[in-house]
């Protein structure tokens, strides 16, 4: 390497991170050379990696990215003051000696970022092994990892183009022979949009609370199994008893606080009981809360998929709540979608997990949700296939104080009529499709979707 590289505690070296900054600045033209090697993430100095942010969303909005443009976009920035703020700026910018190595420099910054992803998969998997879990867990943990590295640049792929393409047209043909070769959504609007959800996929269903994406994404579950299609629920919020009910609730149209109180006719307890029946062997296999890292949550899965000679669709409930490693919220979310989609390339399944959202949408007066308000990371929106919003508004329009004049007031009463029982699901992104907002029914007490007509092709009106 062509600078001083520390390994006593995590690999890196400082003086690379400088160097590439300071190209950079100097010469904004030499981001392509970069382009698809680079990620904030890569950066061991956490006030490298904002620098390194800022200098890509200004080049990417073409705006000059310069120290005094830098300097004055991170004025607030504490951890650049600390380094001198503006000055320290001056300095990269001063310091670059060979911008036309900018390349390497990209290459040796991202073999160091690799040492320390597989230095963390190493220490996890000896966490593992000494803590008596099962070995398949240590396992888990270092696959899940090496997935997620990327191959170095370069490095000639072990699938040839005739092959990855007969793949292809096989797949094409099968979908064309009437074959489903993903797995349904269960509502007709969605699929026609996305298709269903395919092999290898990362799918992100993101909403507020109280916007029904737990429940959405259990309807998915259920038409899934119901369909005989095999599925794991990682389940990191609601106890094994909570799902069932809901299960119970959504096949029985009984409300499922009432299944909990025990509330119930003599002939809804027979609906119940009858339920149980038929759905004792449903095909879904949920993986409790206990569980709750990425290694663990792949070990969980793969032996659903060992014992039952397959594995078609797997839901995440929810994705912030898997324990991660990182110095921030950003960094631990970062980790976790990584880990996620490597986890559907490793499974071959897709996997649909929840997200949070800011708060930032309650601040609005129109409250469809954005990219810009996924929770604590920008990953979450590079690493998705899909991203999906769950929006409401008989929510909102519920916990309005009603208007005083009968006009607005007959206004309001016919807008919160239109809403009931409503759900807009805006894909905000999709990898290999159209976006859009497609409308459905749904009751929230007995976690039931239905099928709406009115359909709207644009996002976010």
């Amino acid at each position: 390497m062509n600078a001083e590289t520390s390994f006593q505690t995590d690999p890196h070296s400082i003086e690379l991170e400088q160097q590439l900054l300071g190209a950079l600045l100097v010469n904004n033209d030499l981001l392509h050379r970069i382009s698809g090697i680079t990620r904030r993430d890569h950066f061991f100095e956490p006030v490298h990696a904002d620098i390194f942010a800022h200098i890509v969303g200004r080049i990417e909005k073409d705006h000059i990215a310069t120290v005094n443009t830098i300097a004055s976009g991170m004025a607030a920035h504490e951890g650049l003051k600390e380094l001198g703020g503006g000055q320290y700026l001056v300095r990269l910018a001063g310091a670059s000696i060979m911008s036309s190595g900018i390349a390497d420099y990209a290459r040796d910054i991202e073999a160091l970022w690799q040492r320390r992803m597989l230095l963390r998969a190493l220490e996890g998997a000896k966490d593992a092994v000494l803590g008596d879990n099962d070995p398949e867990v240590a396992k888990a943990g270092i696959e899940a990892v090496l997935m997620a590295l990327p191959e170095r640049d370069g490095q000639e792929s072990s699938v040839s183009a005739l092959k990855a393409m007969t793949e292809t047209v096989r797949s094409i043909n099968r979908a064309y022979s009437g074959e489903q070769v993903s797995v349904p959504t269960g509502l007709g609007a969605l699929d026609r949009r996305l298709g269903g959800f395919w092999k290898q996929n990362l799918v992100i269903v993101a909403g507020r609370p109280s916007m029904g994406k737990s429940a959405l994404a259990l309807e998915f579950a259920i038409k899934a199994a119901d369909a005989g299609r095999f599925v794991g629920f990682v389940s990191l919020e609601m106890s094994n008893t909570e799902l069932m009910e809901r299960v119970i609730g959504a096949k029985t149209r009984i409300d499922y606080e009432k299944l909990r109180r025990g509330d119930l006719t003599e002939d809804e307890m027979r609906k119940v009981v009858g339920i149980a029946q038929e759905s004792q062997d449903m095909p879904l296999f949920i993986v409790p809360p206990h569980v709750r890292d990425i290694a663990a949550i792949h070990s969980a899965l793969k032996t659903v998929k060992k014992r039952q000679g397959r594995l078609d669709l797997v839901v995440v409930d929810y994705l912030q709540l898997i324990r991660s490693r990182g110095n921030n919220a950003n960094e631990r979310v970062s980790e976790i979608t990584r880990g996620l989609k490597a986890l559907a390339k490793l499974l071959d399944v897709p996997i649909i997990a929840l997200s949070q959202l800011s708060r930032a949408v309650e601040g609005r007066d129109n409250k469809r949700p954005v990219l810009s308000d996924l929770r604590d990371s920008g990953s979450i929106e590079q690493d998705a296939d899909v991203v999906m919003f769950c929006y409401r508004e008989e929510y909102y329009l519920a916990r309005e104080h009603p208007p005083e004049k009968d006009g607005a007031r007959a206004d309001y009463e016919a807008a919160l009529a239109a809403s009931r029982n409503k759900m807009e699901i805006i894909t905000a992104k999709q990898r290999m499709g159209s976006i859009g907002t497609d409308r459905v029914g749904c009751h929230m007490p007995t976690n039931r979707f239905w099928e709406n007509e009115e359909q709207d092709n644009f996002y976010g009106i």
